[in-house]
């Protein structure tokens, strides 16, 4: 048996079989199987259960999710984390750098580093030493793109694109010698 499994079983006061509390996991919206509640019961159950397992276990058996994730051997967690309304006006580039950036910092605290200030980098290019996503910077700069972009007139792009090619009368001449006119 595991320390999960042993506090399972004590929280299990009334007995319940595995379908009860299947029922009961369901009713409190987040369903964990049958021969998923007898796996976490006998102590055959995954290492590293997910939070949503954890906190089913906890609805069901009216205890506080910090004490089966401490059983589990995981790190105790807040209230759900979310962010405040002004975040709805971030680009999609900085909500994926907030994203990450979260990310980065539960892997750490989930390493037992969550006291570390900052990633690792690499010696070369500034990246994150384990990660692939990009930097900080780099969606710092794809945003800064984007908004250069979207703030070019028409006119303009249309400009770049002539000057780039053929001029009008090159166009013109070559639209009256193709086969279609």
């Amino acid at each position: 048996m595991t320390a999960l499994s042993d506090l399972l079983n004590r929280l299990n006061t009334q007995e319940w079989s595995t379908r009860e509390i299947e029922r009961r996991s369901e009713k409190a919206g987040m369903k964990v199987s049958n021969g998923a509640v007898g796996k976490y019961l006998n102590g055959t159950h995954p290492s590293e259960p997910s939070d949503r397992v954890l906190r089913a276990f906890a609805a069901v058996f009216g205890t506080d999710v910090n004490k089966i994730r401490k059983a589990a051997g995981q790190a105790p967690t807040a209230d759900r984390f979310e962010l405040p309304p002004e975040a709805d006006t971030l680009s999609l580039d900085e909500r994926r750098a907030i994203t990450e950036l979260v990310r980065v910092m539960a892997r750490q605290k989930k390493a037992g580093d969550g006291d570390v200030e900052a990633t690792p980098m690499s010696e070369a290019g500034g990246k994150p030493a384990e990660e692939d996503g990009p930097t900080a910077d780099e969606l710092e700069d794809a945003d800064r793109r984007q908004r250069d972009a979207d703030e070019t007139p028409l006119a303009e792009i249309l400009g770049l694109a002539a000057d780039a090619g053929e001029s009008d009368a090159e166009r013109r001449a070559r639209e009256d010698t193709s086969p279609d006119h």
